[in-house]
Order: C-alpha cells, then structure tokens, then sequence
C-alpha cells in the first residue's frame, strides 16, 4: 500500500498508523515542507516497523484522514511512536516527576479556522484553566508570543510553569507563518500533553484532539 501524508504533524500520524494498522506494510510519501519544520518522520522518531517513507509526490491516495476501513483500535498503534534518544532526554528533562496539569494554546494559523467551526478556545478559557488547575502546569505552543503570555499568567497564578524554551517571539500572535517550534519540539509536546491528569486544549485543532485521544489510551510518555 502507498499512501501520501501531509500538512501538520498529527494529521499525518494518523495517516501513517491506520493504513499500517490495516495494511501492516506501508510505503508513505513524507514531504519534509514548511507544515512540519522541513522535517522527516526518521529526525524524530525511531523506525517504524512495516513503514517506508519516500519524499515522492506519485501516489494514488494523499489524505489527512485515518483509513475510513482502519481496526477499531488502531489507535493503540501510538504506543509504537518513540522519540529518538537525544530527544527522549529532553522529553524526560522537562517532564515534571509527579501528576502535573497542561495546556495546548494554538493560536497562529489556527485562529480562522477555530473561529468558522464555532470551536476558538479563549484567552479567558485559558486563564480559568490555569486559576483551577493543580499545578505544575506544562504549556505547550508553538509561538514565542502566545509563551510569554501564558507563562506570565500562570505565574502570576502562583503555579510553576513548565514549557520548552527558545520559541522566538513575535509582534502579532495571529499571524500565518508564526510557528517556530521544530518537529521534534512538537512531538515532545504531544506527550507532554498525553501524560497529563488535567488538559485544556485548543478547540479544532488535530493537535489537541490526538494529545486528548493518546491521554485516553496511555503509553510509554503517560
């Protein structure tokens, strides 16, 4: 079976562990392009049994979407995503020790379409989130601004803050083109996400249903 994955990082997870779970060998076309950081599947994660990626565009299927005919539980097939090493000491670096709150802000190209699918999570949603949640509370994003903002509140909170450092700031949030977070960066923050007993996440975002769907089945990250 050869299937073409594209646009972000969860869209094509998905796409890559339903056909394989239907499938069990796969070749994926995996163009590293400016939606995953002009990254490939092999900088992040370890090999995927039954899984060839090419950077070929010649495919009879290109989709964003899981196998319509996948197992009912094809899903558990995250459990077989693992970091590389250099970036599982990150990912075991930042991780609190103990049960820990976290939160998804996406906001940059996300804001159009959460606002048409009636599904935009507020800043105000956000802030309630971080007055009740236990702390520590993970923050995961992928723009410099939205950060700042977030770490700021929630320390205001009085609550230890815990995100990735190094995500270059911006003058405007919501503008296009704004994430400047690796894929790896992206990936760890995904199991952050997974591993946490309390989650607010960003509503039409592939990125927070898949951190909600991996937190329901657990893994090695939980």
């Amino acid at each position: 079976m050869r299937v073409r994955a594209f646009v972000g990082i969860c869209n094509r997870l998905r796409v890559v562990l339903s056909y394989r779970a239907t499938f069990g060998a796969i070749e994926v076309g995996w163009m590293p392009d400016g939606e995953i950081a002009n990254a490939r599947f092999e900088d992040v994660f370890q090999a995927l049994p039954g899984v060839r990626f090419e950077e070929g565009s010649d495919y009879t299927t290109t989709t964003l979407d899981p196998y319509p005919h996948a197992p009912a539980d094809w899903m558990m097939s995250y459990r077989d995503l693992q970091l590389l090493p250099e970036h599982a000491a990150r990912f075991d670096a930042v991780r609190p020790r103990g049960p820990y709150s976290a939160m998804h802000v996406r906001r940059t190209d996300h804001v159009g379409l959460a606002n048409r699918c009636g599904s935009y999570t507020s800043d105000e949603q956000f802030l309630t989130f971080i007055r009740e949640a236990p702390s520590p509370i993970v923050l995961c994003t992928d723009n410099g601004t939205t950060q700042l903002q977030f770490m700021r509140a929630i320390r205001e909170a009085g609550k230890d803050c815990v995100a990735l450092d190094g995500i270059r700031v911006h003058d405007k949030e919501n503008d296009n083109f704004q994430r400047n977070t690796t894929l790896a960066d992206a990936a760890i923050d995904l199991f952050l996400l997974a591993g946490a007993t309390h989650l607010k996440l960003s509503g039409a975002s592939s990125f927070s249903n898949t951190a909600f769907g991996l937190q329901q089945i657990r893994g090695w990250w939980s």
